[in-house]
């Protein structure tokens, strides 16, 4: 348990110090800064019949970014990955990369194509980790999991 309590400090103040960096209202600058937003909101349905994951996060999400921020995510091959706010150190060579963020959407959006984000710039790359995605930010690797994994890692004493 004090582990759990000690995760959600760390993870709090993560996420305030982090959404200092998030321009309130407009597009995510291009910097890769971690930011940190609300969920996004579930009432936007995947297109039909694309196997987007179903596994969205409420609406309203976590209630600490800004008004109408949507929680940072990536979409690879038709799954929704959200930030976890946990990183790893690795060294990844170009060849193992999934790819590159290809386009970016308002973070007060949830990306809706493959290769698509709401924080991190275009060009931006990503690979396959065990736990879901890994992205690279400010020159680390950051875990990006389907919702039900970042709830399950951030509220579930491992």
């Amino acid at each position: 348990m004090k582990k759990l309590i000690v995760l959600g400090i760390v993870m709090l103040v993560l996420l305030i110090a982090l959404s200092l960096f998030i321009d309130r209202g407009n597009e995510p600058d291009s910097s890769n800064a971690i930011s940190n937003g609300a969920g996004p909101d579930a009432s936007q349905e995947s297109s039909g019949g694309t196997g987007h994951d179903s596994s969205q996060p409420p609406s309203g999400g976590a209630g600490l970014g800004a008004p109408n921020t949507r929680h940072p995510s990536i979409m690879v091959g038709d799954t929704y990955f959200f930030l976890s706010g946990a990183s790893i150190d690795a060294d990844i060579a170009e060849s193992d990369y999934l790819g590159m963020v290809t386009s970016t959407v308002p973070l007060t959006e949830i990306p809706t194509i493959d290769g698509q984000s709401n924080f991190v710039a275009e060009g931006t790359p990503y690979a396959a980790h065990p736990d879901g995605i890994i992205v690279l930010i400010e020159g680390r690797w950051v875990i990006f999991q389907t919702w039900d994994d970042v709830m399950v890692s951030q509220y579930v004493d491992h």
